[in-house]
């Protein structure tokens, strides 16, 4: 049973960046978005994160309920979350 989740997006703790593409490819192609290349991925990615998302074609609204649906989701599932807050998808002046 999972009992935490920690999101760690920029490669402290292990070498992340195929695990990002591949979800964020998941992510673009749930959403009717054709999915992009590791080039591309590694050539546009930032953070905040909200910047990549928009610059996919992504708007913020779009981002950010379906981050709540998602912590919603793990919270109902009795999934500890690591800083539930969805604001490492801004930075401080946006969230």
């Amino acid at each position: 049973m999972i009992k935490l989740v920690v999101f760690d997006w920029n490669g402290t703790l292990f070498a992340d960046a195929i695990a990002c593409f591949e979800a964020d490819n998941h992510v673009l192609q749930s959403l009717g978005i054709k999915p992009i290349t590791l080039k591309i991925f590694r050539q546009k990615f930032e953070v905040p994160v909200v910047k990549f998302y928009a610059s996919m074609g992504l708007n913020k609204d779009q981002l950010l309920n379906g981050a709540k649906i998602n912590f919603r989701g793990l919270k109902a599932l009795g999934i500890r979350l690591s800083g539930s807050k969805v604001c490492f998808l801004f930075n401080s002046s946006e969230a």
